[in-house]
């Protein structure tokens, strides 16, 4: 019983389902508002969407920087000012 307990309470603990957010879908999600980006509990930063889908991102130690987003393969990609390459979400 302690094993199958056991079992189970991992189970439940590694299994995470992810939801793919389409570009469309982000986009009704981001526009116009600030969204504030967590990572382990740490406030990692917080950007603001336009409707233009031009964005101002402040990480959380350091300056703001415009940026924008694009859809491209049906990922969502973000490009900076200070970025040689944009980076994008699956």
């Amino acid at each position: 019983m302690i094993r199958l307990s056991l079992v189970l309470t991992l189970l439940a603990t590694t299994s995470h389902a992810e939801t793919i957010v389409t570009p469309e879908a982000f986009q009704s999600m981001s526009q116009g508002k600030t969204l504030h980006f967590n990572s382990f509990g740490q406030h990692f930063g917080s950007e603001q969407y336009f409707d233009d889908r031009k964005s101002l991102w402040k990480p959380a130690e350091g300056d703001c920087e415009y940026g924008y987003w694009f859809a491209q393969n049906q990922q969502i990609c973000f490009a900076y000012e200070s970025w040689t390459d944009p980076v994008c979400w699956f």
